[in-house]
């Protein structure tokens, strides 16, 4: 079993969309900005991708992997080293599962999954 810690200021980013309610797709130049902002302004020591604001689990297929591959990219770019996390919460198991593979193949230093919302 892997073990981490993680220590200081964890920032959640949020997924930047364009277009009336997001239907234009997600603004690559705009979740830049929040990352960037989230490292040199915020003074972010761990970056978390896709989880905690909301729409991590509503993101789907290319959205989901853009928005995490560009957290991931973009600030071990700005902050060489900082531990970035990936959220691969979903209602359906085997997703968790193909999350948590892709968040081991790609290289982020850790996942963040939270329990499903309870749905009747």
């Amino acid at each position: 079993m892997l073990s981490a810690s993680f220590k200081g200021i964890t920032v959640p980013v949020i997924s930047c969309f364009r277009g009336p309610q997001g239907r234009d797709g997600i603004d690559l130049e705009a979740q830049k900005r929040v990352v960037e902002f989230s490292i040199k302004e915020m003074q972010a020591d761990v970056m978390l991708a896709c989880a905690s604001t909301g729409e991590g689990m509503a993101l789907r297929g290319e959205e989901y992997n853009q928005i995490a591959e560009l957290t991931l990219v973009e600030s071990k770019k700005l902050k060489p080293g900082i531990p970035v996390l990936l959220g691969t919460s979903s209602t359906d198991p085997e997703e968790t599962y193909a999350k948590n593979a892709y968040a081991r193949e790609r290289g982020f230093d850790g996942v963040l999954i939270t329990h499903p919302p309870y749905i009747k």
